[in-house]
């Protein structure tokens, strides 16, 4: 497309692209000025990208605002909530309870040692075990010592991978798939 085509592109779908970033911006909260940018990019990528025998612009161009306006705008209106929420701590120097903020204070211990104690009561995990089934409690530990049978080879855990283990130790599918989602509802 040379570029006298692209502006009688551009003056002929001005109104979809007004109109897609005025939904979005309305629906996410977000700047109407920054979506109408966004959805001009994504206007400028179609018409680089629009092959005549392959279908009608106007089709590429809509599927293409539709989906990329909205994965844009879900992600700056969660950049927008971080940022606020940053800047509310900072500007108030207070954290969640009213207490004055201690950064020093708040930085987490990073050192582990393989001779660390076991949780403490207070802490949450110990409170979530607390309602939980000795079938469920028997996962959630698995889990946490790390046993290398949980783990597929991209080292995430997979359901099935825990209800074959535990059918061997003899518990039935039923039970076991119960645990799990009674340890998802916990969660």
């Amino acid at each position: 497309m040379n570029q006298k085509e692209k502006e009688i592109k551009y003056n002929q779908f001005n109104p979809m692209l007004n109109k897609f970033s005025y939904k979005y911006s309305l629906k996410y909260g977000i700047d109407q000025e920054e979506c109408y940018s966004e959805a001009c990019l994504i206007f400028a990528q179609a018409c680089e990208d629009y092959q005549p025998s392959k279908g009608c612009f106007s089709t590429l161009l809509y599927y293409r605002l539709d989906y990329l306006l909205k994965h844009y705008s879900i992600k700056r209106r969660a950049i927008c909530n971080k940022e606020q929420q940053r800047t509310t701590i900072l500007n108030e120097g207070k954290d969640i309870e009213g207490k004055d903020i201690n950064w020093i204070d708040n930085i987490p211990d990073v050192s582990y040692s393989s001779n660390s104690p076991k949780l403490p009561e207070e802490n949450i995990l110990f409170e979530l075990l607390n309602g939980l089934s000795d079938l469920a409690v028997k996962i959630i530990e698995g889990v946490f010592e790390d046993n290398p049978e949980f783990y597929s080879s991209k080292r995430r855990i997979r359901m099935t991978t825990i209800t074959k283990y535990f059918m061997k130790q003899g518990y039935q599918m039923h039970k076991i798939r119960k645990a799990i989602y009674e340890i998802q509802r916990a969660i």
